[in-house]
């Protein structure tokens, strides 16, 4: 039986690349049981352009802002699928994406995420990211962001990894229905983190589908340096540690 994915987009302000993202969405060879596109208390048409794009999806408007994590929420309280796939109005994913990510968990019930491989829009030919990875500091990192992107490496197709970057990740419903799914008090950045680290305690894992390609037009909506982003990497760095390092390393 084929898996039942819901595709969650959350959506604020990006009319301009929406359409593009739900257009990636409806060419994929594994067909989503379901696309939920959650608008953001959005002040631009974003609404109007998934209902133009995505006749089939489902469009929930949030009349207050409640960030990433709110709207990611607001779309798995909505869900129905035995995977949630977690996607950026800013992401393009590849045809396979959808294919691939599923193959990757598929015969091991402890594999709860996947991470894709998210190619940067500019410059093209880059790495944005191939999952997570954590530093002495607490501090997360995008794997191998900046680097070429060399499709016929001798790399594994599957690896693991630490967690699944938010911008395009696959995660097993049955997983989140026991830990949770992202923190609504993150709002934004770092809730991917602070749910990797769950899974982890948990006994989890995340793999990268290294096949699993979407294409990410990096902090298009957020901005590359724009002072919100800068608040909410730097506090949820630290929350997530708090939420989730045992005392003694806190110390340390």
């Amino acid at each position: 039986m084929a898996a039942k994915v819901t595709v969650i987009v959350p959506a604020r302000d990006c009319a301009d690349v929406l359409g593009a993202c739900l257009d990636a969405l409806a060419a994929q060879t594994h067909a989503p049981r379901e696309v939920i596109v959650v608008d953001d208390a959005s002040s631009d048409d974003s609404a109007d352009v998934a209902r133009e794009h995505a006749l089939d999806a489902r469009v929930i408007r949030l009349d207050q802002r409640g960030g990433f994590t709110g709207a990611c929420l607001a779309g798995y309280e909505a869900s129905g699928g035995d995977w949630i796939a977690a996607l950026n109005c800013d992401a393009e994913p590849e045809p396979d994406w959808l294919a691939e990510a599923v193959a990757a968990a598929d015969g091991d019930e402890r594999i709860g995420a996947v991470a894709s491989l998210a190619l940067l829009a500019e410059p093209a030919g880059t790495v944005d990211s191939a999952g997570i990875g954590i530093g002495r500091s607490g501090l997360a990192y995008l794997r191998r962001h900046g680097e070429p992107d060399l499709p016929g490496d001798n790399r594994p197709v599957v690896e693991e990894v630490f967690g699944a970057a938010g911008s395009a990740a696959l995660y097993r419903r049955s997983m989140l229905e026991q830990i949770g799914f992202f923190e609504r008090g993150f709002f934004l950045y770092y809730e991917d983190v602070d749910l990797a680290y769950r899974a982890r305690w948990h006994g989890f894992r995340c793999v990268l589908a290294k096949r699993a390609r979407a294409l990410h037009r990096h902090s298009h909506v957020a901005g590359r340096d724009s002072s919100e982003k800068r608040y909410y990497l730097q506090r949820n760095r630290i929350r997530a540690m708090v939420r989730n390092w045992p005392a003694s390393w806190l110390l340390a």
